[in-house]
């Protein structure tokens, strides 16, 4: 947990304060922050398959039928975790709670 707070701090989605009245916040405004920041920022870039890695090599990577049809799933993944923000999470919780 420790070192995914520093993760956080580190590209200013929280903010950490010692002491008394110390503790962690957001650094940031829960609208600003999406899903797919969050899960960038932790796991770094989201990559559905290491074929569609920048960094991957393969010499059939440009005429590969399933690499094309994987890196579609991947822009529609990342489309929708870029969709909802921490906002949204947090006010479908506050939903619920008034069902309850």
């Amino acid at each position: 947990m420790n070192k995914t707070i520093q993760v956080l701090v580190r590209v200013g989605f929280v903010e950490t304060r010692r002491g008394m009245q110390g503790g962690i916040r957001l650094g940031v405004s829960p609208e600003s922050i999406t899903i797919a920041d969050v899960i960038g920022a932790i796991e770094g870039k989201i990559v559905l398959n290491p074929c569609l890695a920048e960094s991957y090599y393969c010499k059939h990577k440009s005429s590969c039928k399933v690499c094309g049809i994987l890196q579609r799933a991947q822009d529609a993944m990342i489309a929708e975790l870029s969709k909802e923000t921490l906002a949204d999470l947090a006010g479908e919780e506050e939903k619920v709670r008034t069902l309850i």
